[in-house]
């Protein structure tokens, strides 16, 4: 179905989906025609998608997240028309063009040059005009050795590569992704990226499924949580991000934490031949949360059973997957006073980081211990994990200019501006 003079370019009103547990997502045309799907032994069937519901703006760009099996996928696909709901309704109120699986809507025996001006058929494009931007296509996918090879023998890297031209380039009023990011080499991900932010600021709405949280806060204003069919979060994507990468950070740290108190505990979990210990302290205390206004401490115990030298670094990331940065004893105000002893023994570390340094979400830290040739010791991911807030404490910041409802980034420093007018 489609609306009309709507600043709402998509609504999806309570969509629900069956499948059948021998068909597995599948559908052919004589299951739908026939109904088999909806057969009378409903524990061969289980919910794809249940009572889903929420709207797009035009010039949106929404992100979807959820474990393999949320049904994100099946969600696109009732979006763009492919697989049609059992129960519910969609209204879109302009063109469409997706990327779902790859090679999807390529014809694999024809060339990229014939799925180009085959595609451009399917979505209604006058031919004039897909010879007009045909080079343009062609040239944005920088696979011009290619374009006369049959698709079938192009690598998925390629397939989305001319997919994403051709979509990008004829620009439906709404485009749909299916993990584009997630195939391809970085120097085209870094053109995506910028295609996909020109596509939004030009009006067009966009509906982006990625695993990576880095790639849905970056392009992402809104995100939608896929839980076994269901939206378990929806809203501003840096809060929802954040609480999804803080689950997914809490499952992957199970064997290392454990429960005390309400408070996260490490004593006694690490699985290391050095290090004892580690906290992350506020106010001397472990939290639930930790203001950005106040400055935060990370505590940590090594032991040394041998005379040995060691380098430490501790690595920083934002949402799981966003590198922040490096924090060593060996850049630190007094570095000889901390690498200087190789004795055997027991050492207690404090890393003291600033207020107003850290934005809202959730941060990991990754330890390394090399030698003093760089010779990898030891590594551990995701030691610990700490959730930083948003607080208006910090009496020496003037935090009420809400740069867009939020700042961007990982961390929002407070640094030493100067301006300086000009007299005439």
């Amino acid at each position: 179905m489609q609306g009309h003079g709507s600043d709402i370019m998509i609504e999806v009103q309570g969509i629900s989906k069956r499948f059948s547990k021998k068909n597995r997502l599948k559908e052919n045309f004589r299951e739908i025609i026939t109904g088999l799907l909806m057969a009378k032994d409903t524990s061969e069937q289980f919910k794809a998608l249940d009572n889903i519901s929420f709207s797009v703006k035009r010039g949106e760009v929404l992100g979807i997240m959820g474990a393999n099996g949320s049904g994100k996928s099946t969600l696109l696909k009732i979006i763009s028309r492919i697989t049609a709901p059992d129960s519910g309704k969609i209204v879109l109120n302009g063109s469409v063009s997706s990327i779902l699986e790859i090679g999807t809507g390529f014809h694999p025996d024809l060339t990229g040059r014939d799925n180009v001006f085959l595609t451009g058929a399917l979505l209604g494009i006058d031919k004039k005009i897909l010879n007009d931007k045909f080079e343009k296509i062609v040239a944005f996918s920088e696979l011009e050795n290619f374009i006369d090879t049959p698709v079938k023998y192009y690598s998925s890297g390629m397939f989305v590569r001319l997919a994403f031209s051709i979509i990008s380039e004829l620009q439906s009023d709404i485009i749909l992704l299916d993990e584009v990011m997630a195939v391809g080499d970085t120097s085209f991900s870094l053109k995506s990226f910028d295609k996909i932010r020109a596509l939004s600021e030009s009006g067009k709405t966009i509906v982006m499924v990625s695993h990576d949280p880095a790639i849905i806060t970056q392009l992402c204003e809104k995100c939608i949580i896929l839980k076994k069919g269901k939206v378990i979060a929806m809203g501003n994507t840096s809060e929802v991000v954040s609480n999804y990468t803080e689950e997914a950070v809490q499952s992957r740290q199970e064997h290392l934490i454990s429960e005390n108190n309400g408070n996260l505990a490490l004593a006694g979990q690490i699985k290391s031949l050095y290090l004892k210990s580690i906290e992350v302290l506020q106010e001397g205390v472990v939290k639930q949360e930790y203001s950005n206004a106040q400055s935060i401490e990370i505590n940590f115990t090594l032991e040394k059973k041998e005379e040995m030298s060691f380098r430490i670094a501790l690595a920083f990331n934002h949402q799981i997957s966003i590198p922040v940065f490096s924090a060593t004893p060996a850049r630190a105000i007094h570095p000889k006073q901390l690498c200087s002893d190789f004795a055997a023994g027991i050492y207690h570390y404090k890393l003291s980081l600033p207020p107003s340094y850290f934005n809202q979400g959730i941060f990991t830290i990754d330890l390394y211990l090399t030698d003093d040739n760089n010779k990898l010791i030891e590594k551990i991911i995701q030691l610990v994990h700490f959730k930083v807030v948003r607080t208006l404490d910090n009496e020496n910041v003037n935090d009420t200019f809400n740069f867009l409802g939020g700042y961007s980034g990982p961390l929002v420093p407070v640094l030493e501006w100067r301006a300086q007018k000009d007299i005439f």
